[in-house]
């Protein structure tokens, strides 16, 4: 039996939207500049407060070379911070504004790292007891896997809510294949 590939597309369609559908809401928790990278969590109801998260920066070549988690309430230590992740890029970039009365900035850098494959994310914030736990997503090639021979230095660097109160970082390791 012949069926064309626009009859299998909104087929497939027809299939995702029910289960779309069959699944709880859904809500928009952060977003990157020009509201690319929208990340979409399920809206659980009567859980702890998420703090919105704005990308300020990700991907692979920072000038920070040792893993490091970093809160940055104020200038000073941005500037310190962005110029040493921009170190040795050809290109400088321009240190990202940041209102340090009503925000801050939370970095993750995953240290340098052998090859692709590598990548770390800070995938939400919520507020607990006087405290911002901040979850991580650590993205490591699967075993027997072949990846490129080439040094990487993943980052996320997000801007959140100002708060007075500690953070925790919390950090989940997981394998996952590439798209091809």
């Amino acid at each position: 039996m012949w069926i064309n590939r626009r009859g299998l597309v909104v087929a497939a369609g027809a299939v995702l939207a029910v289960v779309l559908c069959a699944c709880s809401a859904i809500q928009i928790i952060r977003s990157s500049p020009g509201d690319s990278g929208v990340s979409l969590q399920p809206d659980l109801g009567g859980g702890l407060p998420e703090v919105p998260i704005v990308t300020v920066d990700l991907g692979f070549r920072s000038g920070i070379s040792t893993p490091r988690e970093v809160v940055v309430r104020d200038r000073a230590a941005w500037e310190e911070l962005w110029t040493d992740h921009i170190a040795g890029q050809p290109q400088t970039a321009r240190l990202p504004d940041v209102d340090f009365t009503s925000h801050m900035v939370l970095a993750v850098f995953l240290g340098e790292r052998p090859s692709s494959g590598y990548a770390i994310t800070i995938l939400d914030a919520t507020e607990r007891d006087e405290e911002l736990v901040v979850d991580v997503e650590v993205t490591v090639p699967p075993p027997g896997m072949s990846e490129l021979a080439v040094l990487t230095r993943p980052y996320h660097i997000v801007m959140v809510s100002r708060t007075e109160g500690s953070v925790e970082f919390v950090a989940t390791e997981t394998a996952r294949l590439r798209a091809r």
